[in-house]
């Protein structure tokens, strides 16, 4: 570790001055309110490493959110790495990748690996930039396919006017009823980032600044939820974000999408955009839902790296699902 720098863990307060490094990066005005519900009330908490100059001001920052994660191999803890970054009048050369790798490589030895409490995996979304360092210095690795699609809205809505099969009505809050639709779809994955009640209300309904349009979807007189939406509304587009489908066999989810695409169309939106992993096995039922891959884009790669000694890049490129809840974009 460099003399120059002194690299810990975040401890209390230390937000101030995060938050002013962070607008001095980026350029974007982050909330004490948004800092405190992305770190401090995750539902498995986070991990914040910053090195301070001897001058006492923040010169890197390298964090994540925890998750837990359900596998073939047991439960585990996967960190989303994000934020990651070093103030530019630090970033003088004479170090291997400069003081945000050394931040990374004390991050690495205190908190990943196959330990209690340690992250498994960690993965991301950067930008290319951000790519190129992580790829160089940090060891992660692209993720080698996903799948971008679109649907236009008005193609959906004039398909599905005949009669509805259920009901599609606006979700408040995720209640405990969602947490056997998390269960019976995450045994079709083999590693996936737990999508239960608890995890979709910190990261849909107690977001402080963003509001997510959520319908779910219920059989006539049925109290049982069968399926559900979560979609951020951009003017004329729409993203979604997560999901849940019933069964198709039926035409449900066609139905579903339907009522969807007609409630979007009542508020002006054209077009919908979603994105998720090769390990979705979602791909032909969007297909019928009238979806049609689309150009990724340029300015982002999802990536990651393993820190367990039993579970391989290739394993986890192949079998790890992902979508668009699992980021911090949307």
């Amino acid at each position: 570790m460099s003399a120059e720098f002194s690299v810990q863990p975040y401890q209390d307060g230390d937000e101030k001055k995060i938050l002013e490094a962070f607008f001095t990066v980026f350029g974007k005005q982050r909330t004490l309110q948004e800092w405190e519900w992305l770190y401090r009330h995750s539902p498995q908490g986070a991990r914040i490493m910053l090195a301070w100059s001897q001058t006492g001001e923040l010169a890197a920052h390298y964090a994540c959110t925890l998750h837990q994660a359900c596998s073939e191999r047991g439960a585990l803890f996967v960190g989303h790495n994000m934020d990651t970054f070093s103030v530019q009048k630090f970033r003088h050369g004479g170090r291997r990748g400069g003081v945000v790798v050394e931040t990374f490589n004390q991050f690495v030895k205190q908190w990943a690996g196959a330990g209690a409490g340690e992250s498994a995996i960690q993965y991301g979304f950067p930008s290319q930039r951000h790519y190129r360092l992580g790829r160089l210095f940090m060891g992660h690795r692209p993720f080698s396919r996903w799948h971008y699609l679109r649907c236009r809205v008005s193609a959906q809505q004039s398909t599905y006017e005949s009669q509805p099969l259920g009901e599609v009505g606006v979700i408040e809050r995720f209640g405990d009823c969602f947490d056997p639709l998390w269960l019976q779809q995450s045994k079709r994955y083999k590693l996936a980032v737990v999508h239960d009640a608890k995890f979709l209300n910190w990261r849909f309904i107690e977001h402080p600044n963003r509001h997510y349009q959520i319908w779910g979807y219920s059989q006539f007189l049925s109290d049982r939820i069968d399926g559900y939406v979560v979609l951020s509304v951009d003017h004329s587009s729409a993203y979604l974000v997560d999901f849940h489908f019933p069964d198709n066999r039926s035409g449900e989810a066609a139905n579903f999408w339907g009522q969807v695409c007609q409630k979007l169309s009542g508020i002006g939106v054209k077009q919908v955009d979603t994105w998720f992993s090769s390990a979705s096995l979602e791909l032909l039922l969007f297909r019928q839902l009238g979806f049609r891959e689309a150009h990724t884009p340029d300015d982002m790669v999802p990536v990651f790296r393993s820190y367990h000694p039993d579970i391989s890049s290739e394993w986890i490129d192949q079998n790890f699902y992902y979508n668009m809840a699992d980021s911090d974009i949307f």
